[in-house]
């Protein structure tokens, strides 16, 4: 059986910048609190609308995001 529907571990709003960027940041905290740190900074690009996520991906093109 297939089912589509909420995958566990994940941000249902994509970031879009026209919020507080913290209240997402701890949305993500919240939502992966069970998972390895480590893994955040990979799935936290997933979480960005398209202007965003074109910042964040060009940072992460200069240097690399520890946390």
């Amino acid at each position: 059986m297939v089912r589509f529907g909420e995958v566990h571990g994940s941000v249902n709003k994509h970031y879009s910048g026209m919020i507080d960027p913290r209240e997402h940041i701890l949305t993500c905290g919240y939502v992966w609190n069970e998972l390895p740190k480590e893994a955040w900074p990979h799935m936290f690009v997933h979480t960005l609308d398209i202007i965003p996520r074109n910042w964040y991906i060009q940072l992460e093109l200069h240097q690399e995001t520890i946390s």
